[in-house]
């Protein structure tokens, strides 16, 4: 029997995704009695940036919109799609280090574990 639908989610119902953060996606293939349920997984980049490998595990690179998409592997040229929201990498403040003039801030990101100047000037109480 022929695949009639393909159904795209997300684990856990998730709309969004970080930066360098990974989202399984899933599909479901109707009719259960189908000749061939598996899927290609590919992604459609909009806005934003993002891979998905064949088991469908999506790993965000830009922030933006993207949609993952599963396309029967029957013949029949159906798919299901599911738009994903890929958010900046969150920014982690590591440590606050004094200084006469100027804050620094140690930022715990993959990119820069350096101490950054915040350029804005403390007055002393």
């Amino acid at each position: 029997m022929p695949v009639s639908s393909v159904t795209v989610a997300a684990e856990g119902g998730a709309a969004a995704v970080a930066v360098g953060g990974r989202l399984q996606m899933l599909a479901t293939v109707l009719p259960d009695d189908a000749g061939d349920r598996s899927v290609t997984w590919s992604v459609i980049n909009g806005t934003g940036a993002a891979e998905i490998d064949g088991k469908g595990l999506l790993t965000a690179i830009s922030p933006g919109t993207v949609t993952a998409r599963a396309t029967a592997n029957d013949g029949t040229g159906i798919y299901g799609e599911r738009p994903i929201t890929v958010t900046p990498a969150p920014v982690v403040v590591a440590g606050v280090k004094p200084c006469p003039a100027y804050i620094w801030l140690k930022v715990k990101q993959p990119c820069c574990r350096r101490w950054s100047c915040l350029t804005t000037r403390t007055t002393k109480r």
